[in-house]
Order: C-alpha cells, then structure tokens, then sequence
C-alpha cells in the first residue's frame, strides 16, 4: 500500500547568497500572492465575482511577470506561480461557507515560506538542489530511503531554514488481530490499563521563560498596519527569542506524543479512551458580580494543567 510521509531536514546554506536567495524567493512568493489576493477582492467587490482559478492566475503571472514586475525574473518561475495555488483552494472553501476569503500576507508577521512541486527541485543524496538557488545541504535522516520525492515547502524558523520534503511510500499492513488497551488521560500523565504510565516531559522553565519574553513584547513598540508604525527592532528581538522558546516547548511535547503514540501502536490496535467534557472540566470559576467564585488563582493554573495535557 502506498502512502505519503513528510520528512523534516534542517538546511546548511554555506553562505549568505543562498540565504538571500531563498529569502528573496519567499519574498516574491508574497509579494505575488498579495498582488492577485488584492485583485481578486477587487473583482468580487466591484461585480460580485472573481476567477480564482489556478489556471487563469497562473496565466496572468506570467504576463505581469514578463511585462510589469520584471525583477521577478530573477527568481524561479514555477515555484512562484505555485505560490498561488492555494488561492483556489481557499475560494472554493468560501464559496461552500466553510471559510473566509484569502488574507494578506504581512511583512513582519508573515512566516517566510514558499512551495517546492516537481520537477523543481532534486534530491542527491544529502543534497537538495532548488531551482535558481542552487544546491543546499541536508542535516537529518531519511527513514525512507525507498521513497519517491513529491514535493515540498521551504521554511524560515526562529532564524534556521528547514525542508519539508513529501515522500511516496510503500507500507505494510499490518496483523489485524484484536490487542485492545485502555488510556486513562490525568493532568501531567497518562496511565495505560496494563499498569505503565507515561509521564509528559517537565518544561516549567521553558514556560516562564515564554511568560518573560511575552511581557518584554508587551513593553515594546509593538508596531501597527493600520496607523503606519512599524515595530521596533527591540519588539522584533524580543519577538524572536520568544519564538525560539515556543518552539522548544512544541518540540518536546510533539516528541514525547510521536514516541509514546509509537509505542501503543506497535503493541496494541484497538485503544479505549475516556469520553471527557473538556469544556466543562476546564470552565472558568470566576463568577458573576452578584455572586463571586472562589479559588479563581487556583482554578485557572489548574484549567492550564488540563488542556497542556
């Protein structure tokens, strides 16, 4: 049976023009990307309709490219025309009433990011080569060294580039035999019915130094589109180190998820969880002006405790 897996490798870049470049190619992916979202919304203000086919964007970014935004040229051509791609996604979406129409992409708040489709780029060994950036280091293992390269996205984290790279893979089945396991979810932990109990790894310090980093933000210039401010280079550091700190805490909870999800799957098939009531477990007891709840502190340090299990 054949499947998809995604594989995470950090980028070693070797030297500031590669760094440019993928920030320039993340650059024109947005600034693109702005530039038909604004006229698409445009278009459906004006007559109530718009054309947010790939294919019709894709054919107008070629011709604005080619005439208008000629500085465009000096990066990749498809992985930027990809870059519109999810425009349709996300008009068919609104158009079903599941979502809203496609939003700008900040300067300051926006990840940068863009779409790797095939053909664009390559994969030797642990080298990946990415059209009109050149070839680029891999740090990481491939599990699936079997596997068929896809596609994948190009992303800047907390000041690192790293590589999603989606992998077609063949997977067994596995014994359909009944090994059945009851979970009983507790606050920091979590107790299997065969007597093991997994304990969730301890980030306190991680966490009150996010806490630190938040109120350093909020002293800071914060910045505003809408008045024409932009945020202080103080704000943006700050900004940063609470986003490495963030990530470290995603991390470890993610790590320990993957490898205790790892270990009941390869022994059991059938898993029974208690049905809980989050909402109302985790409800507020603050009260009414009329009549004031006890304990509040304790209450809402106790809701965190819940919902971070």
């Amino acid at each position: 049976m054949k499947t998809h897996r995604t594989i995470r490798y950090r980028l070693h870049l070797g030297s500031r023009t590669k760094a440019y470049k993928l920030r320039g190619t993340a650059e024109a992916c947005r600034f693109t990307w702005n530039h038909f979202v604004g006229k698409l919304k445009d278009d459906y203000s004006y007559s109530g309709r718009c054309d947010p086919r790939w294919y019709s964007n894709a054919t107008l970014f070629s011709i604005w490219r080619k005439h208008q935004e000629k500085w465009l040229q000096d990066y990749s051509f498809g992985i930027v025309r990809l870059s519109l791609k999810p425009i349709e996604t996300a008009y068919k979406e609104f158009y079903a009433g599941k979502g809203g129409l496609p939003r700008f992409k900040a300067q300051y708040d926006h990840v940068p990011s863009f779409p790797l489709g095939a053909g664009m780029f390559k994969l030797q060994g642990d080298f990946l080569h990415i059209q009109k950036i050149g070839q680029l280091k891999l740090i990481g293992n491939n599990p699936y060294p079997d596997g068929i390269a896809r596609s994948g996205t190009i992303k800047y984290e907390c000041g690192k580039w790293y590589a999603y790279i989606v992998y077609e893979v063949e997977i067994t089945a596995l014994p359909s035999s009944i090994k059945p396991v009851g979970l009983d979810r507790n606050v920091g932990q979590v107790a299997r019915s065969d007597g093991v109990v997994h304990y969730m790894p301890d980030i306190e310090k991680l966490e009150a130094r996010k806490r630190r980093y938040q109120r350093m933000m909020a002293r800071r210039q914060r910045g505003s589109r809408k008045q024409g401010i932009k945020p202080s280079n103080r704000y943006l550091k700050a900004k940063q180190l609470h986003a490495r700190t963030y990530k470290k805490i995603v991390q470890a909870r993610t790590d320990w998820c993957h490898q205790v999800s790892r270990e009941i799957a390869d022994q059991y098939n059938v898993v029974y969880l208690e049905d809980l009531n989050t909402k109302a477990m985790t409800k507020s007891a603050k009260g009414t002006a009329d009549h004031p709840g006890k304990h509040v502190k304790q209450k809402a340090g106790l809701n965190r405790e819940i919902l971070n299990s």
